[in-house]
């Protein structure tokens, strides 16, 4: 007879798409959330591409989400390093060269319907999912609800 798997043979959290949430909430600063049981931040470029990524920056674990977008990259708010949405440092002030572990992850990210998600993992495994045969474009989503009473 064959036995279920032990509880810590499956992952904390499954490989999947998940919200990040409105995209209206990510238009001229960062936003950072704990989602998945992760500090992620989400933040739009100056050309408008957005970008979810690991929010503890690289250098000494300062919160993205607090620091602001600089044209292509995220700025962190302590010492001012710039991270770009792969991830990478692309900019530490007073040196030239920038080190190997100079990273965050970033994850894949896809908006539709005025909503953010963004796959769980650096590759997603699937496209974000859809109804069968419809396109995303077809649809309009409806507004994101507000607390009662405003």
């Amino acid at each position: 007879m064959s036995r279920a798997p032990s509880v810590d043979r499956f992952p904390a959290v499954p490989a999947s798409w998940y919200l990040f949430g409105p995209s209206a909430d990510v238009v001229e600063r960062p936003v950072s959330k704990r989602l998945i049981g992760r500090q992620l931040v989400a933040f739009r470029t100056a050309a408008g591409e957005i970008a979810v990524m690991d929010a503890n920056c690289a250098h000494l674990g300062a919160d993205l989400g607090h620091g602001s977008v600089v044209g292509e990259t995220i700025q962190c708010p302590f010492h001012n390093w710039r991270y770009g949405v792969d991830g990478m440092c692309k900019r530490i002030p007073g040196m030239s060269g920038i080190p190997p572990f100079a990273r965050v992850t970033a994850y894949p990210v896809t908006e539709r319907h005025g909503s953010i998600f963004f796959f769980s993992e650096p590759r997603p495994l699937f496209p974000l999912p859809f109804f069968f045969g419809q396109e995303p474009a077809d649809f309009v989503a409806a507004t994101w609800p507000t607390a009662l009473g405003t």
